[in-house]
């Protein structure tokens, strides 16, 4: 049987690259900050990359999200405005 050894410098990049895979995948940075053995969420923090796709996909889920409000209203839909008189009856 062969065991892998990692240094200790690689030990180090796997364990805070989990932590960009866990903050992608919708993991609080609490609960991550807990998993990785950090002291403050501002180390988590540092140790968070994202990669441009993810960005991406994150600036759309915004923006519909906002073209949403936009066409429902402050309140939601059921209590959107009605523009159209003939709407209201």
């Amino acid at each position: 049987m062969e065991v892998a050894l990692l240094s200790v410098r690689q030990l180090h990049a796997f364990r805070h690259g989990r932590v960009s895979v866990l903050q992608a995948r919708g993991v609080p940075s609490d609960l991550v900050k807990e998993w990785v053995g950090h002291s403050s969420l501002q180390t988590t923090s540092r140790y968070t990359h994202f990669d441009h796709e993810y960005k991406q996909r994150a600036a759309c889920a915004v923006a519909l999200r906002m073209e949403e409000k936009l066409r429902d209203g402050p309140l939601g839909p059921r209590f959107r405005v009605l523009e159209n008189s003939s709407e209201a009856r």
